[in-house]
């Protein structure tokens, strides 16, 4: 099974996350989600004011979150933006394909 790490851009976005958040709970689904706390932190940064935070559907429908990674330089990240850089440590740490606008085909710095 892939575990598919969503960034923030995903997470804010409520018809994207929505859609797939519902297909991974079918039977025939090959992936889990999860995020970390950072792109949980910036996707509520950029959500509307009325819409329901990311913090409280974690909550409220227990959505996996794997860790913030603190020594981002030891995992070669060295040709990417220094503000993404954090958010694709916790991604490659936690051996999860990248779902972002940013990167579609879920490879990041040779981390497939």
């Amino acid at each position: 099974m892939t575990l598919a790490f969503v960034d923030a851009n995903v997470l804010a976005a409520p018809v994207p996350r929505s859609l797939l958040y519902m297909a991974r709970t079918r039977v025939a689904s090959q992936y889990r989600l999860t995020f970390s706390p950072l792109a949980e932190l910036e996707a509520e940064r950029h959500q509307l004011p009325e819409a329901i935070k990311v913090s409280e559907l974690r909550q409220r429908l227990a959505w996996n979150q794997c860790v913030d990674v603190t020594e981002v330089k030891a995992l070669g990240l060295i040709d990417t933006h220094p503000k993404d850089q954090a958010i694709l440590a916790a991604a490659v740490s936690c051996g999860a394909r990248v779902m972002s606008q940013d990167f579609p085909d879920g490879c990041v710095s040779g981390h497939c």
